[in-house]
């Protein structure tokens, strides 16, 4: 039987430049593509992960936010995140988002395990709320 390809995670950073916190989640994501992760000094031979990085230097659009409040499992007109808040790091696919000082935290982590054979299955909810997939839970 023939299987399509998976596609690898759509991760967008809202980056703020000027923001040193910001600055080390930028400097961590794109280590995590080049160097082994999660890095060891234990020999184990762990690969890169694998994903699609989009840094945006503008505000998340208000669909944006409104997606990432649900990845984040904030109650609706929560103004716990905002757009101005910096860094937010979304896993599109996967439905799972981590702002702030939690940034990256829980993005790299799910990828981490997906790529480790940890993560739930295909379909399954994501601890972060997700429903596993692209089209989230549209069909639910």
């Amino acid at each position: 039987m023939y299987r399509l390809p998976r596609a690898l995670p759509a991760i967008s950073l809202f980056h703020n430049p000027a923001n040193a916190h910001s600055k080390r989640v930028l400097g961590q994501l794109q280590a995590a593509l080049a160097k082994p992760y999660p890095s060891s000094s234990e020999g184990t031979s762990q690969k890169p992960l694998e994903f699609d990085l989009e840094v945006v230097e503008s505000d998340p659009t208000p669909e944006q936010l409104s997606t990432i409040r649900k990845y984040l499992k904030l109650p609706p007109g929560s103004e716990s995140v905002s757009a101005s808040d910096r860094p937010i790091v979304v896993n599109w696919n996967d439905g799972v988002a981590a702002a702030g000082s939690g940034a990256p935290g829980d993005v790299l982590e799910a990828i981490r395990q997906k790529r480790d054979g940890q993560g739930s299955s295909e379909g399954g909810e994501s601890k972060s709320g997700g429903s596993g997939g692209f089209f989230g839970g549209l069909f639910n």
